[in-house]
């Protein structure tokens, strides 16, 4: 569907919050806490968790970050993108719900991640679930705007601040003194999702409660053009850096297996029978790393990369 930015404002030195409607003013499909939107711009899609009420149906709100050193994407919403402009978006979608009714919800957002929280928590206290807030950021200018959850309910942190009120999220440490029938929600950096998820494997949470939505394809300061080969189809493709190998597949008109898109359910997982790959996924297991890879969102070390498609 084609909308207009109807409103756009800063929160920080980095992120943007965009409100989107129709031209014609009309409602918008309705969508369930967690969801998210897929934008495309500049010849990419690019996918952003809506920050605005489910009950709200004339417009949805997005944060984005600007990210340095991408494709461009972020930087064009951030700079040429401006009130009546149209963007076309796909969605809502929604793979990152509340689970039912926990019987509690512990959240863990790093940086632009906190996004997809200001729905959850606001269905988790509509709904009487009793939920945490952990929020990790740079530093304090870093940080967006908070939901209020009430007090004893958020705690926030530092990376790059430490002071006698402030320090590094502790995942193993927050992870060790939280009950064990709590189901975690994490969203944020791709190191922040993986430490989640291995120490709670190691502390024996059910990977049924363990939630996590990862910041889909994104492009490396080292990344560099990568050609690859599909053995079982014969075609070779090339694929420019924050580009997506399993999008490129698509556009040849390559069948291929996928749901998410973001590296976080292993749909599209394929075997890799020449080069290195660089897994940025956070679904695989060390063995099927070994074997192959999430071609949604990983790259590669090598100029050239061989899987079986």
């Amino acid at each position: 569907m084609t909308l207009i930015v109807i409103d756009k404002r800063r929160l920080t030195h980095g992120v943007v919050r965009l409100r989107l409607g129709r031209p014609d003013g009309s409602e918008l499909p309705p969508f369930e806490a967690g969801a998210h939107l897929a934008l495309s711009v500049v010849g990419m899609v690019r996918q952003y968790s809506i920050t605005s009420s489910p009950r709200e149906r004339l417009h949805y709100e997005i944060a984005v970050l600007r990210v340095p050193g991408g494709r461009g994407g972020s930087a064009f919403i951030h700079d040429g993108l401006g009130i009546g402009d149209e963007i076309d978006v796909d969605g809502p979608f929604n793979g990152f719900g509340l689970d039912g009714c926990p019987p509690y919800a512990v959240f863990i957002a790093g940086g632009i991640g906190l996004t997809p929280f200001y729905t959850l928590i606001r269905k988790a206290l509509d709904t009487g679930v009793p939920c945490e807030l952990h929020y990790t950021t740079r530093t304090a200018a870093d940080r967006l705007p908070i939901p209020k959850l009430g007090p004893g309910r958020l705690v926030t942190y530092v990376s790059r601040e430490v002071s006698n009120d402030s320090a590094p999220l502790d995942i193993p440490g927050l992870l060790q003194q939280t009950r064990r029938d709590a189901h975690l929600y994490v969203c944020g950096p791709r190191r922040l999702i993986e430490s989640a998820r291995s120490t709670a494997d190691r502390l024996g949470w059910p990977r049924s409660a363990v939630h996590v939505e990862s910041f889909g394809a994104g492009v490396a300061p080292g990344d560099r053009p990568l050609t690859v080969h599909l053995d079982l189809s014969g075609v070779t493709i090339r694929v420019e850096p924050g580009g997506s190998i399993l999008q490129a597949m698509l556009d040849r008109g390559i069948w291929a297996n996928y749901q998410c898109r973001r590296g976080e359910c292993g749909s599209c997982y394929v075997e890799v029978t020449a080069g290195e790959a660089e897994h940025r996924d956070v679904c695989l297991t060390p063995a099927q790393r070994r074997a192959g890879m999430c071609p949604c969102v990983s790259w590669a070390t090598s100029d050239e990369l061989t899987i079986r498609a």
